[in-house]
């Protein structure tokens, strides 16, 4: 299957969304944040291919496709990661706060075998597992039910209205609660697909997005999936998260027709996803470590500075590709590369 240019530079956006996130403390993470993590799933539910994957004796073959594609790179990096990880937090100093520094070594070890994103080493993982189970759970649903539209879509809703319920009780393996709750993301994103929604997008609804998104920032506040963090009304996290992702596709379809270095680029990071999501984390600690010692700066200065995180940001977006570019094909690293 051909790849879709647009789609791939959704997706660098919405990992550079993702990097601001880690590398900066400021208002503009709460603006940006429905357009990060959230939109991978809804970009996800775009690119799920219900007619070929919801045929008889294709759910197996579904579900080895997604380990392959999630769970062992979400396993080789948290366990090559750990030793690296103790040895990092024996050592003077600070620790970057994203690492979880603080973390008792068996608590963490747990936390790589369940797969709960709180208690991972290398915590901007948590999506992985999460991406899995919810594609299964949205796949299985709709070979359940047969393909009747009305009682798949009741049954994405009660499933995401499940996962927001257990999310405030408590982590479940593999982030399973996530990924219940992500279910209505995924729905919209196939809705979006379906009905051509990406070629509909005007200036005038670009604007109403843009409202969608102020409401939610205003009257329901900044998220956090990982953290279960999904504001104070729930109707506004999803309808913010969707109208963050059409802004996002609407730029990248603009961006990709308009061409240059700076759309090659966003392709590339979307291509490159898996390695950017697991080593950006590292290259801003070390990065920040070393001002760090240097200075005698603290990271709370150093987030908010962007004299400081915008040059982070942009190191540990080209970093990855560079090691993705050069190093793509060797033993382990292929595992994280395209």
């Amino acid at each position: 299957m051909q790849r879709i240019q647009w789609i791939d530079f959704a997706k660098g956006a919405a990992l550079v969304f993702v990097i601001i996130s880690h590398a900066s403390a400021t208002q503009l993470n709460a603006y940006l944040s429905f357009g990060s993590v959230p939109a991978f799933f809804v970009i996800s539910g775009f690119l799920l291919n219900l007619s070929k994957w919801g045929q008889v004796g294709q759910f197996v073959p579904f579900v080895v496709k997604l380990v392959k594609r999630l769970i062992v790179p979400f396993y080789l990096a948290e366990l090559l990661w750990y030793p690296l990880w103790l040895l990092r937090n024996a050592l003077p100093g600070q620790m970057y706060p994203v690492l979880n520094p603080l973390l008792p070594a068996q608590e963490a070890l747990k936390g790589i075998l369940l797969g709960n994103g709180a208690l991972l080493p290398l915590s901007p993982l948590w999506f992985l597992p999460s991406l899995f189970l919810a594609e299964i759970i949205f796949l299985a649903l709709w070979r359940l039910l047969r393909r009747r539209e009305l009682p798949f879509v009741a049954a994405i809703i009660l499933c995401s209205y499940l996962g927001l319920e257990l999310g405030k009780v408590g982590q479940l393996p593999l982030n399973l609660d996530i990924a219940l709750t992500a279910q209505i993301l995924l729905l919209a994103g196939n809705l979006i697909n379906r009905f051509a929604v990406a070629e509909r997008l005007n200036v005038f609804v670009c604007a109403a997005l843009v409202g969608v998104v102020w409401l939610a920032i205003n009257y329901s506040g900044s998220i956090d999936m990982n953290m279960r963090g999904y504001g104070s009304r729930p109707v506004l996290f999803y309808a913010a998260c969707v109208a963050e992702t059409l802004l996002l596709v609407k730029l990248s379809i603009v961006a990709t027709e308009f061409g240059g270095a700076f759309a090659d680029v966003m392709k590339y990071c979307g291509k490159q996803t898996m390695i950017v999501l697991t080593a950006h984390v590292l290259v801003i600690d070390c990065i920040y470590e070393l001002l760090r010692a240097a200075t005698g700066l603290e990271y709370g200065q150093m987030m908010t500075s962007p004299t400081i995180f915008v040059p982070t940001l942009i190191a540990a977006t080209f970093v990855p590709l560079f090691v993705a570019k050069q190093f793509g094909q060797k033993p382990l690293i292929k595992y994280f590369c395209v």
